[in-house]
């Protein structure tokens, strides 16, 4: 029955693994299998076999610390202390570490240790969550530090004042405009007007303003120069 169990498993892996072309798919299947067979050699005390096919999963480079919490309880069923101890040390690392990617639903199959082993394995769990809390807790405040940095450099750069744009070189306006009207800018003041018609205008061709030029003084006429009114209107009367 167990033959035909594993022939059936090994022929749809074969099959997911070619679909989705995953090495890693492949790897994560077998980890699988050879952890089911491993728990059984275990509750079946054989621990020896048991810690035989589990460390195979190890070969396999699994991230699942189920095989790794029971290779633990098999080494420690033989009094191999040394190697319990590294075992559980390495599942509750890994239990912590892949929490983010994957729930591998831990303590459910751990239910069935209980009494001694299972505070030792509890006291694993512990220390590992605290050195994951540290490791996480330097991790995103290095985050925070970072993403501060970078916000003060935008804010920095925003308050830097911008250099001033340098203005362009005047051009004095030359035009025709329509129907013999006077070319006018609208956009520029009288006094430049008159500097850029100037400068257009020859010097002996400028006519200065009327309002530049003094009027003319009238000739002064005496009462010897001209007759007065009073005579010039007896004349007219006189005259048939």
């Amino acid at each position: 029955m167990s033959m035909i169990r594993y022939t059936v498993l090994l022929y749809f892996t074969c099959i997911a693994a070619a679909s989705f072309g995953a090495d890693q798919f492949l790897r994560e299947r077998q980890a699988e299998f050879l952890y089911d067979r491993g728990v059984h050699s275990f509750f079946d005390q054989d621990y020896t076999d048991a810690i035989a096919k589990l460390k195979k999963v190890e070969v396999l480079e699994s991230v699942d610390p189920r095989p790794y919490y029971f290779l633990g309880l098999s080494y420690n069923r033989i009094k191999d202390k040394s190697n319990a101890d590294k075992y559980l040390k390495k599942a509750s690392r890994l239990e912590w570490e892949g929490r983010s990617a994957r729930d591998y639903r831990v303590s459910d199959a751990l239910k069935r240790i209980q009494g001694r082993e299972r505070l030792q394995i509890e006291s694993y769990r512990k220390q590992a969550k605290r050195n994951w809390e540290k490791v996480e807790t330097k991790r995103l405040e290095t985050k925070f530090n970072q993403t501060k940095a970078e916000e003060n450099a935008i804010l920095a750069a925003m308050r830097k004042q911008p250099e001033p744009i340098p203005e362009a070189p005047e051009v004095p306006f030359v035009g025709t405009a329509p129907f013999g009207a006077r070319s006018v800018d609208p956009f520029r003041s009288p006094e430049k007007e008159n500097e850029a018609r100037d400068r257009l205008i020859p010097a002996d061709d400028q006519k200065p303003d009327a309002a530049a030029v003094p009027p003319e003084p009238r000739p002064e006429t005496s009462a010897t120069d001209s007759p007065s009114t009073a005579e010039t209107d007896k004349a007219d009367a006189e005259t048939p």
